[in-house]
Order: C-alpha cells, then structure tokens, then sequence
C-alpha cells in the first residue's frame, strides 16, 4: 500500500492503482463473479469502503416483486442481477481485503461477499432482511476469534 501516512497515522494507507486493479479483476473473476457484472475504483466515497452502482431503486425492485408475485410469478425473478461494486482503495476494510487474499483466500471471498452484501444493503436492496448472511457472519467470526497454538 502507498504510505500516505499523514503525521504518522497509518489509516491513511491507501492500495495503488496497480493493487486496486488486481483487487477488482479478483472480485470479479475469482471471488463474486456469480454477483459481480463489474468491480471499479472510486475516489468519491470517504465513509464507505464499497457502493453497487447503476441498480434500479430498492422501491422499484419491491414494487416490481409485489407485481410479479400478485401474477403468478410472471416477470422479473426476486433475484438480483449482476452488480457493479465501485471500491474505496483508502478505505481499511478495501485496503486489508488486498492483503487477506495473500494470507488466506478463503476468509477473504468470505469477506468480499460480505462487502458486497453490505453494499446491497445500504443500495436498499437486500430483500429477504439478510437472513442468509447470517451463516457467513457467524463463520468469518469464528474465523476471526479462533485461538491458535501460536496465539496462547
């Protein structure tokens, strides 16, 4: 990561834009690429370490599963289409995914899809309130709090 450490603060480290690149073919390509149409850099968000852009509004899903269900399931399906997932290369989170995938893959497509998710979410449109998440949750958790022998 670029040092861009301003008075010695080490959150302001940021990826490059040759580990953002690769960071975002790997989201598309080996992490999400069954949710993922396309995975960019943004330098607009400052609070958030990911947004899906060019979705259609969390209302307009909703009324459009309201339709589709009240004829017969006609219509759209209640599954979302690919997203496009714009990434903050100075976010934390977006910075310490490109260095999980070195250490452990898996946890980190855990966690790339939990980015995703929570990006969906805040987008308004998650629709079954997240309880299939809860799964990943509880694994990334016990992943994270596991005690190892080098750890005691």
């Amino acid at each position: 990561t670029e040092a861009e450490e301003k008075d010695g603060d080490p959150a302001a480290a940021r990826l490059t834009d040759v580990q953002t690149g690769e960071l975002c073919a790997w989201l598309e390509t080996e992490a999400l690429p069954d949710r993922l149409a396309a995975a960019k850099v943004t330098h607009r968000l400052s609070m958030h370490p990911a947004i899906v852009v060019g979705h259609e509004s969390g209302a307009m899903r909703r009324m459009m599963l309201l339709v589709n269900q009240r004829t017969g399931g006609e219509g759209t399906s209640g599954k979302l289409p690919k997203q496009t997932l714009e990434v903050n290369p100075s976010h934390p989170i977006v910075v310490g995914l490109h260095a999980l995938r070195e250490r452990d893959e898996d946890l980190a497509v855990l966690c790339a899809q939990q980015l995703l998710d929570n990006a969906i979410i805040e987008a308004g449109l998650m629709d079954e309130g997240g309880r299939d998440m809860l799964p990943r949750l509880n694994e990334i958790l016990m992943r994270l709090t596991a005690k190892k022998d080098s750890d005691i």
